[in-house]
């Protein structure tokens, strides 16, 4: 439980490249991902883990949720859905 995997495609002239989603990632999260087996992968405040990954073409994004977070700052720590779709 608390396990997500989305599929996204690409906008037309965005390059499926690790180093510009490494990049994206960082802007919006603040935090460096670290690179292992060809996915990048981060924790951010109530998100266990989320990977991203090229495959097919799309960026997927396999989140796990830390469900024993109990700091309601944390949970609710949203990132803007227009500053995520207009990066990839």
């Amino acid at each position: 439980m608390g396990e997500s995997i989305s599929q996204y495609s690409f906008k037309r002239g965005f390059k499926p490249e690790n180093e510009r989603i490494s990049n994206v990632i960082e802007e919006i999260f603040e935090a460096r991902p670290i690179e292992s087996d060809g996915k990048l992968s981060i924790q951010y405040g109530a998100i266990k883990e989320m990977k991203t990954w090229v495959q097919d073409k799309k960026l997927h994004v396999e989140t796990k949720s830390d469900t024993s977070v109990k700091d309601e700052k944390l949970i609710l720590d949203i990132i803007p859905v227009d500053m995520v779709s207009g990066a990839i």
